[in-house]
């Protein structure tokens, strides 16, 4: 995602007539200045989250949340009651952007956008959407490496595919990201999974072949070289069969990894040898 540079000129004159503090100022100047981006997938409003505003501004949640509620008070952002959007009003327009004292300072009650074209335009995402699609695309470009990175409306529309993924088709984000992850390992799902659109669509497939690897893995019991320790694979991770929810020591379980392994038949060959 392409990387926000920004900066408030503050007119302290202006902020102090106001009544504003410098952080609440920064805040509504945030909100203009995103609300006012050409690009922007949502003409006319800041969708940022509070906590990307707070993390813009270095600040913390709780302060966006209670400065955003004064500058509503006092007139000067505007929120949309159905997506909580943001936007300055025209009277931060008149007092800080025009700069002229002589304005008419009356300020007629801002009508709504339509609510059907606002409604085209709502992007509905969450942090947890963000982090599932940055994972599934950073997996891809380890892949392939050669693929173009998403432009940042690409990456909104991916945000609330993954949402609908998470909030329509009923899945759960741990789930999400197991299925996630076993596409861009598996030979055949890699090469076709590169998208969270076509994650989205080809998901059910993918959750019926993990179901079919896991009832097969599951009733593989296999030994360690090491002492005969007996282990079996639990979605994909070998987890020893007295104690399954035993959390094994990584150096040892690195010395128990697949290739260290051995069958039931390896193992009676073996002991049996030793035994003789």
């Amino acid at each position: 995602m392409a990387k926000i540079i920004s900066f408030t000129t503050i007119l302290h004159e202006k902020r102090k007539q106001l009544g504003l503090s410098l952080m609440e100022y920064c805040i509504a100047d945030t909100i203009h200045n995103l609300s006012n981006n050409p690009k922007s997938p949502v003409q006319g409003w800041c969708y940022a989250s509070k906590d990307t505003l707070a993390e813009m501004l270095d600040t913390t949640r709780q302060t966006i949340f209670t400065s955003v509620k004064k500058l509503i008070e006092k007139g000067l952002i505007k929120k949309h009651e159905e997506t909580k959007y943001l936007r300055t009003t025209q009277k931060w327009f008149n007092k800080i952007i025009v700069e002229d004292d002589e304005m008419e300072e009356e300020i007629e009650e801002e009508k709504e956008e339509p609510e059907k074209e606002l409604k085209a335009k709502i992007i509905k995402y969450s942090k947890d959407d963000v982090e599932m699609t940055e994972l599934l695309l950073g997996l891809v470009k380890q892949n392939y490496p050669f693929v173009k990175d998403k432009t940042e409306t690409q990456l909104l529309r991916d945000f609330e595919e993954m949402n609908k993924l998470h909030r329509i088709d009923n899945w759960e984000y741990k789930q999400i990201r197991y299925v996630i992850e076993f596409s861009q390992k598996d030979s055949f799902w890699k090469q076709n999974i590169r998208s969270v659109k076509t994650l989205r669509k080809q998901f059910e497939s993918l959750v019926i072949k993990l179901k079919g690897i896991k009832e097969r893995t599951d009733r593989e019991v296999m030994f360690a070289r090491e002492d005969g320790t007996a282990f079996k694979k639990d979605y994909g991770k070998w987890v020893p069969v007295d104690n399954p929810k035993n959390i094994v020591d990584m150096d040892y379980y690195k010395s128990v990894a697949e290739d260290n392994l051995m069958t039931k038949i390896e193992y009676e060959k073996k002991f049996a040898k030793q035994i003789a």
